[in-house]
């Protein structure tokens, strides 16, 4: 009985580890939402609202330069789905810009369908 139950705590515990190891966020896409406006789009594997910093603004940055407001939309979607809205200087078609964020940086251009690549 004793055997039985140390293997099934053990299965438990390995794949609780297993589960919470793969748990990922990742930015998805850019698009812009108006002239100053930015939206990155992530997607998660975990249930948690809070799971993109937004707090701290200096983090979020346009070329360089920190970003004058965020703010978040989320979504239950294949555990969840983050919108984050990033208010900045006006975005000029054509023209290149680097996105950065507290989980990392991309390259994006803007274009004239409203969707930054």
């Amino acid at each position: 009985m004793f055997r039985n139950f140390t293997a099934f705590l053990t299965t438990i515990i390995l794949f609780y580890n297993f589960s919470s190891a793969e748990a990922k966020l990742s930015l998805q896409e850019v698009r812009t939402a108006s002239r100053d406006v930015l939206v990155a789009f992530f997607t998660s594997d975990t249930l948690n609202l809070n799971e993109v910093k937004i707090e701290n603004k200096a983090e979020w940055r346009v070329n360089g330069l920190p970003v004058d407001t965020l703010y978040r939309y989320i979504t239950q979607a294949d555990l969840c789905d983050h919108h984050i809205y990033l208010q900045t200087t006006p975005l000029l078609e054509g023209n290149h810009y680097v996105l950065e964020t507290p989980y990392g940086k991309k390259r994006i251009s803007v274009s004239g369908t409203g969707y930054l690549l």
